[in-house]
């Protein structure tokens, strides 16, 4: 098998997000692959005490579990990390854009080709049937809960608004979509049709 050289990012360092890079450390270290992130997310992780007092994450064993393994982790692959700016062009394809709440680099990217283009909102939306409708709940597992539901709100607006083409790794299969508004600050996700009928002969 050829070794090909990777251009990847993460949208948060978060654990369900970084671990997987574990398995492919020495994969990373060896082609020259890069891994992009925001400065405030890498900062945020590789700080001697990340806050997480605005979190209602209140487990403090398994916050301080949780950042050494970050931190192992990102220390590891840290000659391969890219730190990049809001509103960034990655690879020619593809704009980053700064979404804190859930981490505080957290980002939402944008990729297109020609007129085409697809929104991965990443950790915006975790429980689809829940906080779509119900955006200002929140999510216990964003590091800032109230920033967390600001930027849900204001971002489910502007997707809704624009009629954008989604992908969403939380929602149910297919994963793309569109965002439909209800009411002030209440939406609807509208899965992608993912097959064709075939009628037959």
């Amino acid at each position: 098998m050829d070794i090909i050289s990777v251009k990847s990012y993460f949208t948060g360092a978060n654990v369900s997000k970084i671990s997987v890079f574990t398995n492919l450390t020495r994969y990373f270290l060896n082609n020259g692959s890069s891994l992009y992130t925001k400065k405030v997310e890498y900062d945020f992780w590789m700080s001697e005490n990340p806050d997480f007092s605005r979190s209602k994450i209140k487990d403090t064993a398994m916050i301080v579990a949780m950042v050494k393994h970050i931190r192992n982790i990102l220390t590891t692959l840290q000659p391969q990390i890219k730190l990049v700016a809001d509103k960034d062009i990655l690879l020619d394809c593809m704009q980053v854009e700064i979404a804190p709440g859930h981490t505080p680099g957290h980002i939402i990217s944008t990729i297109y080709s020609g007129d085409e283009k697809l929104v991965a909102m990443a950790d915006i939306v975790h429980a689809t049937s829940i906080l779509f409708t119900n955006p200002r709940w929140g999510t216990s597992f964003d590091y800032d809960f109230e920033l967390g539901i600001k930027t849900r709100v204001a971002v489910l607006k502007k997707l809704s608004k624009d009629n954008a083409l989604i992908f969403g790794y939380h929602q149910p299969y297919p994963g793309i979509g569109h965002i439909k508004e209800l009411s002030v600050d209440s939406y609807e996700w509208v899965p992608a049709d993912f097959a064709t009928p075939q009628l037959k002969d």
